[in-house]
């Protein structure tokens, strides 16, 4: 699985961003900050729509062994990328 980076990673890839922390360095604490709550509020958000639109499946791992899993894509697939803007 992929590392998701922090928002001081994330920042530091931006043009202008370190121009901009030497410059305003409390402008650039606000940044981080506001990046990390709207990260929280979609993780949040994208947690309650999966846990909302979560399916079940019938998994069998032998011929005795029925039982319902819940289904790895329609959690992938319960909150949309289009939602972050």
């Amino acid at each position: 699985m992929e590392r998701i980076l922090t928002a001081e990673e994330y920042l530091s890839k931006q043009d202008g961003y370190l121009e901009l922390k030497k410059r305003f360095p409390k402008l650039d604490i606000a940044i981080k900050e506001v990046l990390i709550e709207f990260a929280q509020l979609h993780a949040e958000a994208a947690l309650k729509s999966a846990s909302e639109k979560a399916l079940t499946e019938w998994a069998s791992t032998d011929f005795y062994d029925d039982r319902k899993v819940v289904s790895k894509s329609s959690i992938l697939k319960s909150y949309p990328l289009s939602n972050i803007k």
